[in-house]
């Protein structure tokens, strides 16, 4: 399977919105569009795992409830893959619940 990878320069990070075992998300900012964008970093995991989810964001697009992998970049330094994620604007489950 053939990745194309992204710029990283396309984006910045704003601040942490949630956090998983194998990744962080962040609230961040799409220059070349001007619009809000998530960015997942990814934790250290085996190559086959981030091929197997990309295949699977993929595969999946288009179904009802399902947001778009709008772009994959790695940081230059460090080859850590990030997953960017188009913005949906939401209230948060625990908000709800009050």
């Amino acid at each position: 399977m053939h990745v194309g990878w992204g710029d990283i320069d396309n984006y910045e990070v704003y601040h942490k919105i949630g956090r998983g075992k194998y990744s962080e998300v962040f609230l961040g900012y799409c220059k070349a569009n001007n619009s809000k964008a998530v960015v997942k970093v990814l934790k250290p995991v085996k190559t086959e795992k981030i091929y197997r989810e990309i295949k699977i964001l993929q595969t999946v697009y288009g179904g009802p409830n399902i947001i778009k992998l709008a772009d994959l970049v790695k940081d230059k330094e460090s080859k850590t893959p990030c997953f960017i994620y188009e913005h949906m604007p939401h209230t948060e489950t625990k908000v709800l619940s009050r």
